[in-house]
């Protein structure tokens, strides 16, 4: 049912500023293989929850931002509004932590989701070790 709400054609973008002079976003999708060696990865973020979930912090990669428009659909609860930003990520399988309270690393992500682009407020920083460690500075 919901793919005839989908337009047939998006925009796409590779890079976002978070609102107030916040951190550059740049998606994994907008980096070349040749050029992830040689420029820092801006593409792992926190999202926080929506106000509706369980408050909780996680961590993903972003690989796209789309522009969506979705008609309304009482039934589905798609209100009628103005466009959408959605960031599909892969989320990092943390189990829950928050990298701002206490050491959190990661070995692998989950399938790609995704969410609400207004549920991200800054980019975080990630280490290989024996894992991958995720350094949140927020």
């Amino acid at each position: 049912r919901i793919s005839t709400l989908l337009p047939y054609c998006t925009v796409c973008w590779g890079k976002v500023r978070i609102q107030n002079a916040g951190d550059k976003i740049q998606t994994s999708s907008a980096v070349s293989e040749e050029q992830a060696t040689n420029v820092h990865d801006s593409s792992f973020v926190p999202r926080k929850s929506e106000p509706t979930e369980i408050q909780q912090v996680f961590y993903g990669q972003i690989h796209y931002i789309i522009s969506l428009k979705l008609s309304s659909c009482a039934e589905l609860n798609i209100p009628d509004t103005p466009c959408s930003l959605l960031a599909c990520i892969s989320p990092c399988i943390t189990n829950g932590k928050d990298a701002t309270e206490s050491l959190t690393s990661y070995n692998r992500t989950s399938t790609e989701i995704f969410i609400n682009l207004r549920t991200i407020n800054c980019v975080v920083g990630h280490v290989h070790g024996r894992d991958w460690y995720i350094i949140n500075q927020s």
